[in-house]
């Protein structure tokens, strides 16, 4: 095989193999998707790796950039994302070449890789040189009545309550500066005006919503999706921020259970309890639930320090999702 980075002439050839390899189903084979997460990307564009044999793309394999913060620090990271195999050379072992290729390739920088394999690919990531971090803390908030309510009644979502851009830019600036305070001791993701365009205004095909509730002595912003499930609808907290852990964060959520009316809410909190402590009562913590996140270190031992300490990581859904 011929194995090389991809250029911007690649990108059909990558969404035709993208076809091939999953079907129709999701996002992740549509070009206008493929550009957003892989070219857009204010972290950076996405290193691909590309096999072919005799000019045919046989196999792909993507680690997509990201950034974390710790206090004043930023921490350089991959996630290990998007691969496929062509049908007809499945099981000639391309993921795992590819994927140790990639990772050989990238092994100099003063980055890690991490990412959030199913129980499938689990163990080939643990061959390769992934350890577990942790398996992330999430809480559910279980609302039995809207369950039953919502049988009989449909909520619209244009009444989804949503904050317009021009607002979240306005206040943008004094809201995270609190928060990056708040946080500063975990690592969490490097946020900043241009992520949270790209990551919730930009992105194609999915539709995220975000509300600034204003309290008397705190702004809270929730960012959220409301997720459809045969015999329940799920309100996503996927980014959560705010000048004061006080009663205005239960406040704000509250607000949108009874504007959006969701059967479960989800949202994932940090190893310690702090956020649990001013969620709303119902919200109890589901770890099984949660995703477990794995880690590779490259170029910077320092980091495993990091992978040891998993109460050290503070992981958003919008961090972690699966697009």
């Amino acid at each position: 095989m011929d194995i090389r980075f991809a250029t911007s002439e690649d990108i059909d050839k990558i969404v035709n193999l993208l076809k091939l390899s999953h079907g129709q189903i999701g996002n992740v084979q549509e070009k206008k998707f493929w550009l957003w997460k892989h070219e857009n990307n204010p972290f950076g564009k996405s290193p691909v790796l590309l096999a072919f044999q005799n000019d045919l793309l046989v196999g792909l394999r993507v680690f997509m950039r990201w950034r974390f913060r710790q206090g004043p620090r930023t921490l350089e990271a991959y996630r290990a994302v998007d691969t496929a195999t062509h049908p007809a050379h499945q099981g000639k072992g391309i993921f795992r070449q590819l994927t140790t290729q990639l990772v050989n390739k990238l092994m100099q920088e003063d980055a890690f890789i991490f990412n959030t394999p199913n129980r499938f690919s689990m163990p080939g990531y643990l061959k390769m040189g992934w350890t577990i971090l942790d398996r992330t803390p999430l809480c559910v908030g279980i609302y039995p009545f809207n369950i039953i309510q919502l049988k009989f009644a449909t909520v619209h979502a244009e009444t989804y309550p949503q904050s317009s851009w021009e607002e979240i830019n306005q206040n943008w600036s004094e809201i995270h500066a609190s928060y990056a305070e708040l946080t500063s001791g975990w690592v969490v993701t490097d946020y900043n005006l241009p992520y949270m365009h790209w990551r919730y205004r930009d992105i194609p095909f999915v539709t995220y919503r975000s509300y600034i509730h204003h309290a008397k002595d705190n702004r809270v912003l929730v960012v959220y999706r409301v997720k459809a499930h045969p015999h329940f609808t799920e309100l996503r907290i996927t980014d959560l921020f705010f000048e004061k852990l006080n009663k205005a964060v239960k406040e704000a959520i509250d607000y949108l259970v009874a504007q959006v009316r969701p059967g479960v809410v989800t949202i994932l909190t940090d190893q310690t309890g702090w956020l649990k402590s001013i969620l709303p009562v119902r919200f109890i913590p589901v770890k099984r639930l949660g995703l477990t996140v794995t880690y590779r270190e490259l170029g910077n031992p320092n980091y495993s320090r990091l992978a040891a300490n998993p109460q050290l990581w503070f992981f958003s859904t919008g961090t972690i999702e699966l697009f």
